[in-house]
């Protein structure tokens, strides 16, 4: 066992930021790309902060930590669904750390780290703006994955967060994509998804 977290901690992490406005199904394509369902899923504002997961084949369970700046307010050994939402819907916390083997991740040789951040258009909370802005300016990120709702693409909330990703990507050189989801809501008779 002592092996095996000794080469865990010496791979290279890779680091992915899935972003977009609020209710564009970035928690749903997370939980997608990784194989497992441990991010909170709904049609409203869902994601409050920085919620990561680790992938590490050595481990059966999703383990999580919430954390409130450096400070553990809980640990779990087989976090789920449930706790994962419990976890962002609690104030006294302030960014989720998950780790485990993730089913749809098979790099041996590295880490991937994936980051969901709250949407960037939450009326409701500009903190949302804040904390995901804040993230991505000081976070070492390989790749960002901007997440393009197809029921609002060309919106100034979406005009908005890709002037902030030019940016970012200016001066950090990060690699970004473009995903477009929800493409099934788009009236194919009406509209033109070319």
């Amino acid at each position: 066992a002592i092996l095996q977290i000794l080469k865990y901690e010496r791979l290279a992490q890779k680091h992915i930021a899935v972003i977009s406005t609020m209710s564009s199904g970035k928690s749903t394509f997370i939980n997608a790309l990784i194989g497992n369902e441990i991010f909170p899923e709904t049609q409203a504002a869902c994601t409050a902060k920085i919620t990561s997961i680790y992938d590490n084949d050595s481990l059966n369970n999703i383990n999580g930590v919430a954390l409130c700046g450096n400070d553990i307010r809980q640990a779990k050994i087989m976090v789920d669904k449930d706790m994962a939402k419990n976890w962002n819907d609690d104030n006294g916390i302030d960014r989720i750390v998950f780790e485990g083997n993730l089913k749809n991740v098979f790099n041996h040789d590295q880490v991937l780290v994936v980051h969901d951040t709250p949407g960037t258009n939450f009326s409701s909370d500009e903190e949302h703006k804040k904390i995901t802005i804040n993230f991505l300016e000081n976070t070492k990120l390989d790749t960002i994955i901007f997440l393009i709702n197809a029921m609002y693409i060309g919106t100034n909330d979406s005009l908005e967060i890709l002037k902030q990703i030019y940016q970012i990507e200016k001066d950090s050189q990060v690699k970004v994509l473009f995903v477009l989801n929800k493409i099934d809501s788009i009236d194919a008779k009406r509209e033109d998804v070319k």
